[in-house]
């Protein structure tokens, strides 16, 4: 039976390596900002520590390998979680903020997709500027970290190619740097593809020619070809994979085993 608990235990390290972030706007609170605000930074790192220490306490017989699917949840659990944490103090240092923008504030920074909900930047104290720089830095480097320091994946490659950080809408057409060859346009029918695969090579030739055919076309590429699995979000939102993930073994154990 699939169990969660290690994948929550590596999460726990991860909240736990998380938590020393608060220093960095806590140095310059000290140094720029009001001094009552030192509490706050120094709250939040502890909060976000005991949280993984408890949770890492709660899980410590349950660590197993895991598997590229719990890789993909370990990803998405970091990008729901995480901003909860990273919020707490922008709530309390930014002026008539509200929870939920705060949360997609912390959020856009962990997914590095550069967006903002605030407003009149340039009057926000130093150390909530500074957070949020660290936010965008941790967030381009979190799936780097996640696959090379923290998932045992041994001889595979994943390469992830999307639509939704640099691109614009003209005459209710998405368009983006991956164009269709047959048409000329941007491909609209699919926001991200990810590909895991035995060589880099391989990884991001087909993340970019299964985004251009597609989530029903390009799963079925991908499901003929060896050691070779997806995950599609499609224009709706929608999360789709390939057999293998589905299945719960990479293709690649499927068939050497």
């Amino acid at each position: 039976m699939y169990s969660l608990i290690p994948v929550l235990s590596v999460f726990a390290r991860i909240l736990v390596a998380f938590s020393p972030a608060f220093f960095v706007p806590l140095a310059w609170t000290f140094v720029l900002d009001a001094q009552e605000q030192v509490l706050l930074w120094t709250a939040c790192f502890g909060l976000t520590l005991a949280s993984g220490l408890a949770l890492m306490a709660a899980t410590r017989n349950q660590r197993r390998e895991l598997q590229p699917r719990d890789g993909f949840l370990l990803v998405n659990l970091v990008w729901l979680v995480l901003p909860a944490y990273a919020a707490l103090p922008l709530m309390y240092t930014v002026p008539d903020i509200s929870w939920f923008k705060a949360y997609f504030e912390a959020m856009s920074g962990l997914t590095a997709t550069g967006a903002t909900a605030l407003s009149g930047l340039d009057a926000l104290p130093v150390s909530v500027n500074v957070w949020r720089c660290l936010l965008n830095f941790l967030g381009g480097l979190g799936i780097m970290l996640l696959v090379v320091a923290v998932l045992p994946l041994q001889d595979v490659s994943i390469s992830t190619s999307g639509d939704y950080e640099r691109y614009f809408d003209e005459g209710g057409q998405r368009h983006h740097h991956l164009i269709d060859p047959a048409t000329g346009c941007s491909p609209c029918g699919v926001h991200s593809v990810t590909i895991l695969a035995p060589d880099g090579l391989t990884s991001e030739a087909l993340s970019k020619t299964v985004f251009v055919l597609g989530t029903e076309r390009g799963l079925a590429l991908v499901n003929s070809l060896a050691e070779v699995d997806a995950v599609v979000v499609d224009a709706a939102g929608r999360l789709h994979a390939s057999s293998g993930l589905l299945q719960g073994v990479p293709q690649a154990s499927a068939r050497s085993s």
